[in-house]
């Protein structure tokens, strides 16, 4: 939510409970009442969805980088190891292929880091079992290796795949919105009139807590969004 979404959320969160905490004024009134029970419901969903939207990139972002930390590890290894039995029959052109130093691979974007990883792995399978084996690289190694390549391959399309489910989070949030600015503008607002008599401090209460809204954003641009013309169910 940006910031005059929140500061609407927060008064209406507080509308809905300054009005149920005094159940029998609010009941004098009651399609008032029936307006702050789907006030809540929709604060209740907007808080769910507020919630997804931090939860799904923030999740994905260490998720990616954890398995890249892991991946550049086993590159450092095999890579290291083929690099090793390379030297030994003195193949320079498959030393030049393996020859990464740490370092070098951390800067690697992630195209890069694939690609590399992907040469790296091939070298080390075209190598007897062996000749591996002789550089501490087992089998297994080997296809745990391959297992990371394709985790951290899967990992890429999540980032966008999150960015797509975060905007459908915003744009219910910002529907839900809509509605509540309908509830309280063409309801609540034009029944909380009749509390002046009926209930003074509970009137007073409820325009406290809908001033809160309005206060610093001035000089903020209007949202381009309607609100719903329909009835609270």
């Amino acid at each position: 939510m940006n910031k005059k979404q929140a500061k609407q959320h927060a008064s209406n969160k507080l509308i809905e409970k300054e009005a149920t905490s005094d159940p029998v004024s609010l009941a004098l009134v009651p399609y008032f009442g029936k307006g702050i029970a789907r006030l809540g419901e929709i604060n209740s969903e907007i808080d769910s969805y507020g919630i997804q939207q931090e939860k799904e990139l923030g999740g994905v972002t260490v998720d990616k980088g954890k398995t890249r930390l892991i991946l550049i590890g086993w590159m450092v290894e095999v890579g290291g190891a083929v690099h090793s039995s390379a030297h030994k029959t003195g193949n320079n052109t498959l030393m030049s292929r393996v020859n990464y130093k740490q370092s070098e691979i951390k800067r690697l974007n992630q195209p890069e880091l694939l690609s590399v990883a992907g040469v790296i792995l091939e070298e080390a399978q075209g190598l007897s079992a062996a000749d591996l084996l002789e550089e501490g690289i087992h089998q297994e190694d080997l296809t745990t290796f391959q297992n990371v390549i394709a985790e951290f391959d899967d990992v890429q399309s999540a980032p966008k795949e999150a960015v797509i489910d975060r905007a459908g989070a915003t744009e219910k949030i910002r529907a839900l919105l809509a509605e509540a600015r309908g509830i309280v503008k063409n309801s609540l607002d034009k029944l909380a009139p009749q509390y002046k008599r009926k209930a003074p401090e509970f009137y007073r209460r409820y325009k406290a807590a809908g001033g809160m809204k309005s206060k610093g954003m001035s000089s903020q641009k209007p949202e381009p969004v309607t609100e719903p013309e329909v009835p609270v169910r």
